[in-house]
């Protein structure tokens, strides 16, 4: 079903008794892009506070398509569903796109007609309560003006008792004659008119007198209050969901969850920390399908953890992809409906693929329900949002736990020539475990080695102070305080370079940051600038090969012809 503003104060109430009779709920959200141009891109590598720093500014895109869809499970077992895309758009603010998002999502079926036309507005908590403390103030000045207006109660003379039943009775005549239109009540001076006003207020306030209007304007903003002070826009939805305390269901959903608070909530707080406990207030109960795809037995058997390929496996043996069709008398979704990128359609897909896993992994109990499962089955995924720019395990933060030290002295800071690739640097390591390699540009390059191998076996546990030798070279450094780019240092013949080994060892978040040694010189079938500072040398320059002190196999200098 698609919601708009036209429809959605009648339908609310639909959704709110969907909400509350499923046995749980599944949303995926649409915005209007995905990147900050210029702004700092998420590594490999980041931390997860520090993910979200850089995260936390694509809020400043819109969500425009809200898709939920509640799944109940009948006495037969017999799972069915309702579905609906609320088209929103954002309130007082600027609205920010990507060329190419809006173009995929028009692509894909996205009408930004009534996007712009019937998007459903909502108020952030923080507008809300601004915008209700203006109408209080509001509400208690026309307050002000009745009592005013009550006391002001005066006395009028004889002379000028005259002249207001003279009016009084023009006013009469006036309103029982439909032809006129304005009616002139001669010269009246200040007080005159100020018992004028006195008069029509108390015998002609049926007509739509001066305390009449004041009222009218008080309920008006009574009124107004009432309904700030309820649920607003989408805010409505997700205090339902949130008071339900229904198992909310999302795939790959840190992004859908930030722009989901932001635009309906709260602005996003600094602190990473007190963004997990926003989530939580917000989503008591979370699940996702991607840490189901990725963090149980079912990830050997996934060729991908994309919602999409993942649907068509889960439709091949050993799964059987569940299905739910509509609430009688509903409009609703197909497993073949083909209709990716349409919010409500990939909730719905989402919502099949959770229960699915979750039969598979309860031994596939075919009569699995998600309302009397045990807690063995949903506990272990609870709350743990995949975080995909992990670089290693494992794979998401949990909203409940602090995070995990990350142990990271098998990744290392590579420096190559701007001609290799992913295979030349795997080819280096394969007789060694192979290595994850994940670029930064096409000079520099992450390589997480297997933490067994015997290369990081070798590493240096020591602050052991060395002497090395060159010719004419150029050591890159990292700087050792700072997360600055490298610098360059130019060491020329015959001098001596000293640092001390840790020096060469920075640690960075976790991520040992190993300075790289180039060379200018043609070593026969070797260039150096590849290797990893003094933890591989060139075999063919004598002065270095001996006073490599880490023990490494000197074989892993790799034979490469240069151009």
């Amino acid at each position: 079903m698609e919601v708009t503003s036209a429809n959605f104060k009648s339908v609310l109430p639909q959704v709110r008794d969907a909400i509350e009779d499923s046995a749980f709920i599944s949303f995926d959200t649409e915005f209007t892009g995905l990147n900050i141009k210029d702004a700092p891109s998420v590594g490999p590598y980041d931390t997860a506070a520090e993910a979200y720093e850089k995260l936390k500014q694509c809020a400043s895109f819109s969500i425009i398509q809200f898709g939920l869809c509640t799944f109940h499970e009948g006495s037969d077992g017999r799972l069915t569903h309702r579905a609906y895309n609320f088209y929103t758009i954002p309130t007082h603010e600027t609205f920010l796109c990507q060329t190419e998002s809006l173009k995929f999502l028009v692509n894909h079926g996205m009408d930004l007609n009534k996007v712009f036309k019937e998007g459903i507005t909502s108020l952030k908590n923080e507008d809300r309560a601004a915008k209700l403390a203006g109408l209080e103030e509001k509400l208690k000045g026309v307050r002000e003006r009745v009592v005013k207006q009550t006391i002001q109660n005066l006395q009028a003379n004889d002379g000028q008792k005259e002249v207001l039943a003279a009016a009084k009775n023009k006013i009469k005549d006036f309103l029982a004659c439909e032809e006129e239109e304005e009616l002139p009540l001669g010269n009246l001076n200040s007080f005159q008119r100020l018992l004028l006003y006195q008069m029509v207020q108390s015998d002609f306030d049926e007509k739509g007198g001066h305390s009449e209007k004041i009222r009218r304007e008080e309920d008006q903003i009574k009124s107004d209050i009432e309904e700030l002070q309820g649920d607003c826009g989408m805010s409505a939805i997700l205090s339902a969901i949130k008071n339900s305390g229904k198992i909310v269901v999302g795939h790959n959903m840190l992004l859908d969850v930030i722009h989901t608070l932001h635009q309906f909530t709260d602005n996003l707080p600094d602190d990473f920390n007190q963004f997990k406990k926003q989530v939580l207030s917000a989503f008591p109960r979370l699940i996702d399908t991607k840490t189901l795809a990725t963090q149980t037995q079912i990830a050997e058997k996934l060729e991908s953890s994309a919602l999409e390929p993942m649907v068509k496996c889960l439709q091949q043996h050993p799964f059987n992809l569940t299905d739910a069709d509509p609430v009688n008398g509903c409009a609703g979704y197909t497993v073949n409906g083909n209709l990716a990128h349409e919010a409500g359609y990939d909730a719905y897909l989402t919502g099949l693929c959770f229960v699915t896993m979750l039969k598979y992994l309860d031994a596939g109990n075919a009569d699995f329900k998600v309302k009397t499962a045990s807690p063995v089955v949903l506990q272990p995924h609870m709350n743990k949002i995949p975080y995909m720019f992990y670089g290693d395990p494992p794979g998401y933060f949990d909203l409940e736990k602090d995070e995990p030290a990350v142990n990271r002295d098998h990744v290392f800071h590579m420096l190559v020539p701007t001609h290799w690739n992913s295979g030349d640097v795997s080819k280096l390591y394969s007789p060694y475990g192979g290595a994850k390699i994940s670029w930064i540009n096409n000079r520099e390059c992450y390589l997480q080695l297997h933490p067994r191998t015997s290369l990081c076996r070798h590493l240096p546990a020591t602050s052991k102070r060395q002497k090395m030798k060159t010719r004419e070279d150029e050591v890159i450094l990292t700087e050792p305080s700072t997360n600055k780019p490298a610098r360059s240092k130019r060491v020329t013949k015959k001098e001596t370079l000293h640092q001390e080994q840790q020096a060469h060892l920075k640690v960075l978040h976790g991520v040992m940051i190993v300075p790289a040694v180039k060379s200018p010189c043609k070593m026969a079938e070797n260039d150096n600038s590849f290797k990893l500072a003094k933890l591989l040398q060139c075999p063919n320059c004598s002065k270095l090969k001996n006073t490599t002190q880490s023990g490494l196999p000197l074989s892993l200098a790799s034979k490469v012809d240069l151009p």
